[in-house]
């Protein structure tokens, strides 16, 4: 933490099953899944890394408001910050809407991704998706209970949802 802190960039660092569970595009390509997905050998070490930029051509392309006409839109614009904005119409949108909400220098995350990682860009782009995306109304001031509500609004689904609600319970007992 501190003035080193940064934020990640997302892994597609998938099996071969992970992306039969979750992707259609990869359900109706199963060989793909097996070509793409990484591999570990008996002794469960990854012996052959996933195929990042083939996953994000071929199921995040479809998501997120990547542009069909750009293939690399599903990898170049994988989720980062500290939020984790996803897709080309979020990472256009935080650099469209960036001078209504700061007055320094617009970055240019549509060319140079990356920047969504380093501050002040991270927070930042968390706090434009936030408010622009009124995160907020899906807090009804249940505390924990609004963990579900906000995970469906900000990951269209319940995606990673038991480490939010652990991350909550951490922080409730810190903060509260």
């Amino acid at each position: 933490m501190g003035p080193g802190m940064k934020g990640k960039t997302e892994s597609f660092q998938f099996s071969s099953q992970t992306l039969l569970s979750f992707s259609q595009y990869y359900r109706n390509h199963p060989s793909e899944a097996q070509q793409d997905g990484y591999i570990k050998d008996a002794r469960g070490r990854i012996i052959r890394r996933a195929d990042e930029q083939a996953i994000g051509r071929k199921h995040y392309l479809r998501l997120n408001n990547n542009r069909q006409d750009h293939p690399g839109d599903g990898y170049n614009f994988r989720g980062r910050g500290l939020i984790q904005i996803t897709g080309y119409g979020k990472y256009n949108g935080f650099m469209s809407d960036y001078s209504n909400l700061w007055h320094d220098t617009v970055p240019d995350v549509l060319r140079t991704p990356d920047l969504v990682n380093d501050m002040p860009y991270a927070i930042r782009s968390a706090l434009w998706f936030w408010s622009s995306h009124h995160i907020y109304s899906a807090d009804h001031n249940n505390g924990y209970n609004d963990v579900l509500g906000v995970t469906r609004v900000v990951n269209g689904g319940s995606m990673g949802l038991a480490e939010r609600q652990s991350a909550y319970r951490l922080c409730e007992s810190i903060f509260l």
